[in-house]
């Protein structure tokens, strides 16, 4: 999702400019948490309709893959506006398998 922080801005702009990303890594209970947090344009990725796959990789529209990614590996996967920052939460049960004995 290395787009998500330019949004809808002019590429150049958005070269020339820093970006705040904050990362949040949890684990609960049987559940890892991931959070991101930037300070892009406002951008809602769970609102992105799915990439078409049809045709070939020249034919195809460039982007919408990493969004299809991310919701094919998460059981959630939230956004909100928190002022003027993105927060995107991405939750995945995660179930613990057994280890083998001594």
């Amino acid at each position: 999702m290395r787009d998500s922080t330019r949004g809808g801005r002019d590429e150049s702009e958005a070269r020339n400019r820093y970006h705040a990303i904050t990362l949040t890594l949890q684990l609960s209970g049987d559940e890892i948490v991931i959070e991101v947090e930037d300070d892009g344009v406002a951008y809602d990725p769970t609102q992105a309709a799915p990439p078409v796959l049809e045709g070939t990789l020249e034919e195809r529209k460039t982007g919408g893959l990493g969004v299809e990614f991310v919701r094919t590996l998460t059981d959630s996967f939230e956004y909100k506006r928190v002022g003027e920052r993105n927060r995107l939460v991405m939750r995945r049960r995660i179930r613990e398998t057994s280890r083998p004995g001594p």
